[in-house]
């Protein structure tokens, strides 16, 4: 009798053991490596609307001052790099940036028949 009483306690021991480590989550490893990027996506299209503008205006008015001004290409080129920029280059960055703050409602509501080729020239017209 007293086996019996034995065995039957260890088996009821060993079921709430096995229940509590099923339950609770182990120590948190390392993180794992990162994955592959995934595609790039498409710029839209503005098929629905009339006047929609120009589809991305941020870019084309940043290509165009880099093409303008080569010192804007290079502080471009460090930013993608991740790599610091020195005060007269953060300075020249925060003047084109609230430039470009400044164009890019003007492009979004700008409406041509060569919408992208006029909107450089009112570009180039207020650089210089």
């Amino acid at each position: 009798m007293f086996l019996l009483y034995i065995s039957c306690y260890n088996i009821y021991v060993t079921m709430e053991y096995y229940v509590k480590l099923r339950n609770n989550p182990g120590i948190k490893g390392e993180r794992g490596d990162p994955g592959d990027a995934g595609q790039k996506g498409s710029d839209g299209v503005c098929s629905m609307a009339k006047n929609c503008g120009i589809a991305s205006c941020r870019k084309l008015i940043t290509d165009t001052l880099g093409d303008k001004f080569p010192e804007y290409k290079i502080i471009r080129k460090k930013q993608n790099r991740n790599v610091e920029l020195n005060s007269k280059e953060k300075k020249q960055l925060q003047y084109i940036n609230s430039y470009i703050d400044i164009l890019i409602p003007q492009c979004e509501t700008f409406d041509s028949d060569n919408a992208i080729n006029d909107f450089k020239k009112v570009i180039e017209k207020t650089i210089s």
